[in-house]
């Protein structure tokens, strides 16, 4: 069974931010550090400068002008892909951090005053490891609209729905497995980070608000992709990724339960799954409850569930 986590009262958690930056966009950066001055529970910026020497020496005097517990490091490494600053980050928090939750931050994205409250609150309540909300997007200078919705957390093996800067994990989790992105990727290394997490057993809660934004600058929020080979390339590693994982549930097993959820969240046959919040409060409690149940089935169990209801379910089609 999952271990249950550590008891940490909501108001009392520390959270470390690891903001990746290559220090060529300066204000966004301060932006994306004053969004986090105001968190309370207040939060510590672990700066990841992906870049040189000089260009991490501006990025620490313009760090030195916002006031908020801040952690500067140098990826110093400029050829390494994506992953390699987060992995810095990472690092140095499973050495230093001393962090009850971690989320993450690229340098042209903010969170809302109430990120970090409301994930709080929701790792006390629910006792997941991993909390996602709703994301905005905003075209600068135009103004913020509805970007990326919570779904049910078996789609990610269908589509990444999850931004990199919607979710926080809980620290307990992520310092007895250290998980870190994959370096070998060029554009999908958040999907893939997400998808370990689910095979390693993290419990995944989403929150039906929307707590951060992102900025439609990079080749990753456009609908047209200055390189397409090498964001074909990454989708199939991910699905090659998806196929050789034994998830908690077999990989194929998820990918049915997620083609069987709707766009908006909810279930082919009623169900109403997580994050749809005009589903009927009297089935959302019903589904809460048998939920909180499954998740404290060992894994053994829910595989024989499993299996077993889909014999049923094939004896009553082909019946």
């Amino acid at each position: 069974m999952i271990p249950a986590p550590a008891e940490t009262v909501a108001s009392d958690m520390r959270f470390g931010a690891i903001v990746r930056t290559q220090g060529n966009r300066p204000e966004l950066l301060v932006e994306a550090l004053e969004s986090l001055r105001c968190q309370r529970p207040a939060c510590t910026a672990v700066v990841t400068v992906h870049a040189s020497p000089e260009v991490f020496e501006s990025v620490q005097t313009l760090c030195s002008r916002v006031d908020l517990p801040m952690q500067l490091l140098h990826a110093a490494e400029v050829r390494r892909r994506r992953g390699y600053p987060l992995n810095v980050g990472l690092a140095w928090c499973y050495e230093n951090g001393g962090f009850d939750a971690l989320f993450f931050l690229d340098d042209d994205d903010i969170v809302y005053p109430m990120f970090t409250r409301c994930m709080a609150q929701a790792f006390s309540a629910t006792g997941a490891d991993v909390v996602y909300a709703a994301s905005n997007k905003r075209r600068l200078p135009d103004a913020p609209e509805a970007g990326y919705r919570p779904m049910h957390f078996s789609r990610l093996v269908v589509e990444n729905f999850i931004p990199i800067n919607s979710y926080a994990v809980r620290c307990t989790r992520l310092t007895q497995t250290r998980p870190l992105f994959d370096e070998t990727l060029d554009y999908t290394e958040d999907w893939s980070f997400l998808l370990n997490l689910l095979a390693l057993g993290f419990r995944f809660e989403p929150l039906g608000i929307t707590l951060s934004e992102f900025r439609i600058t990079s080749d990753g929020n456009t609908a047209v992709k200055r390189n397409p080979k090498a964001w074909e390339r990454d989708a199939l590693r991910i699905r090659e990724q998806i196929e050789r994982t034994m998830f908690p549930l077999a990989g194929d097993a998820l990918v049915r339960m997620a083609l069987h959820l709707n766009a908006d969240g909810t279930a082919r046959h009623g169900m109403p799954a997580c994050g749809n919040a005009d589903a009927d409060p009297r089935a959302l409690l019903l589904w809460g409850r048998l939920r909180k149940a499954w998740h404290q089935l060992p894994f053994p169990a829910r595989r024989i569930i499993v299996r077993l209801y889909q014999r049923l379910s094939g004896e009553k089609e082909a019946s």
